[in-house]
């Protein structure tokens, strides 16, 4: 028997859309604020979103994913008053690690970076205290796969970067007005959550002293994988900041955003399926490697798009961002082993396997930090991206021996089919200088023509795809639309 994952699909849609949404407007942010106060500017406020979320998951201690494997029992089999008691308990932590870590930052700002100034020291430290806040209202409806009021409050969020942040930049505040958006965003960002969560949950503050031991523990094995995952992104930000300035570090930020559009994609579905998992008690390998085949159909042949056009998406923020293009190329190429990678993740962690967890994290994040120091003095934004993207393959190396040891097939050969097909059309686009306009369909269409001829993505997979994309009742209006296409995607 399959398991139905189509609620997990949907749910890891609506993340999705929420991402593809803020990166537009967020590109639409970056485009103004960088024609009207440089990318200095740009450079400033990724400098502050680096330090405040970096500190934010030093202190966390994985606490936002460790909550998820309690709510997400609790919640789907309504055992409430549970839910209401970790979660408190989570709130209470998150409280204390709040203050810390602000205190710690503060003194870093006043002692070691004098030169950005006290009022952006204060901007950095309320990042971070309404980012912690956000992680914890964003599990509790990640665990409950509620995941279209996290896109809600997201969206919203976003569009008020935009008109605060803008506003600021046009009255001459720069760097720090970009910033203020940013915090402005975190901001509403929680307090949209929070209001949803009294609505929708009615979640309550009920402390246990054991509940939080026991999220603490749940969270620990998750850590060095959050850690190091904010410094995979935040540590290369600093890194580039403290080795050439805040030019270089604009374009590497920009690089990342943009890569985000399909580096998400395995992310945001992949890490959704551990608290669907943690609530199975049969299915869960079935469930895991269908999650993994499908997001890998998805997101490859994108980021096979990215690797051949970079300077096309770049262009958009101005021609100088296309120096970022060889950047953008090695972070979008990371994508299908983050795939891959997510998947074991979270299946380990569904599991409760913490030392096989704590293994695949290390595994991934501490060759990037080790190359991070090596290369961005000798190669700037360039060298933190290679050393992203051959982190992602030594992770990829790490889970196929724990997908092993767990019982979970990867199977070679529709992996290499789906990752294989789109990488070979696309460095045959770029071999050959193939418009964009032509090689961007190519690759995408025969991708998917390919997947479903060589049996790859099955017919149940697509339909599961259908209903996570449409309710219901609309997939069952275009039934017949839909025979007729299955008819030829598979040559009947």
């Amino acid at each position: 028997m399959q398991v139905s994952i189509t609620k997990v699909t949907r749910g890891g849609l609506w993340l999705y859309v929420d991402v593809v949404v803020c990166l537009f407007i967020g590109y639409l942010y970056w485009i103004i604020v960088s024609r009207m106060a440089g990318v200095r500017a740009m450079g400033l406020a990724s400098t502050a979103l680096a330090f405040s979320l970096l500190y934010s998951q030093i202190f966390l201690l994985g606490v936002p994913v460790g909550i998820q494997r309690f709510l997400g029992n609790f919640i789907n089999s309504g055992d409430l008053e549970n839910a209401r008691k970790y979660f408190g308990s989570a709130f209470t932590f998150v409280c204390l690690s709040s203050i810390i870590a602000t205190m710690l930052l503060i003194l870093l700002f006043t002692v070691f970076i004098q030169n950005l100034g006290i009022i952006f020291a204060l901007v950095t430290c309320s990042i971070l205290i309404s980012n912690n806040f956000y992680l914890l209202f964003n599990a509790v409806f990640s665990s409950a796969i509620k995941t279209e009021l996290i896109a809600l409050a997201d969206v919203s969020a976003t569009i008020i970067r935009f008109v605060i942040g803008v506003s600021l930049v046009y009255f001459g505040w720069g760097g720090l007005g970009a910033t203020i958006g940013y915090l402005a965003a975190f901001s509403s960002d929680s307090i949209i959550l929070v209001l949803l969560l009294k609505k929708t949950l009615n979640m309550a503050i009920k402390p246990s002293f054991v509940a939080i031991r026991e999220v603490v523990k749940a969270g620990l094995p998750s850590w060095p994988q959050a850690l190091f995952s904010s410094v995979g992104v935040w540590l290369g930000v600093i890194s580039v900041f403290g080795v050439r300035g805040l030019l270089e570090t604009g374009l590497y930020y920009v690089a990342y955003a943009v890569s985000s559009v399909v580096i998400l994609i395995p992310r945001s579905m992949l890490t959704l399926m551990l608290p669907y998992l943690s609530g199975l008690n049969d299915g869960r390998k079935r469930a895991s490697w269908r999650a993994i085949k499908i997001v890998l159909a998805v997101a490859t042949p994108l980021a096979a798009v990215l690797c051949v056009y970079p300077k096309l998406i770049l262009s958009l923020l101005g021609v100088g961002f296309q120096k970022a293009s060889l950047q953008l190329v090695l972070l979008s190429a990371s994508t299908p082993f983050i795939a891959l990678f997510t998947g074991v993740w979270s299946l380990a962690y569904a599991y409760g396997m913490y030392t096989r967890v704590l293994i695949l994290s290390l595994a991934q994040t501490v060759p990037r930090v080790i190359l991070y120091f090596a290369l961005a003095s000798i190669m700037g934004g360039v060298g933190v991206a290679l050393g992203f993207f051959v982190g992602s393959v030594i992770g990829v190396m790490a889970s196929t021996i724990i997908a092993k040891r767990i019982g979970l097939k990867l199977n070679v050969k529709d992996t290499m089919i789906l990752v294989g097909i789109p990488t070979f059309i696309a460095l045959t686009s770029w071999f050959i200088h193939l418009s964009w306009k032509a090689g961007i369909p190519l690759i995408l269409f025969a991708s998917i023509l390919s997947y479903t001829r060589l049996k790859v993505i099955s017919k149940e997979d697509l339909i599961e795809i259908a209903h996570a994309f449409l309710p219901k009742e609309a997939v069952d209006a275009l039934s017949t639309k839909l025979v007729f296409i299955l008819r030829i995607l598979y040559g009947e």
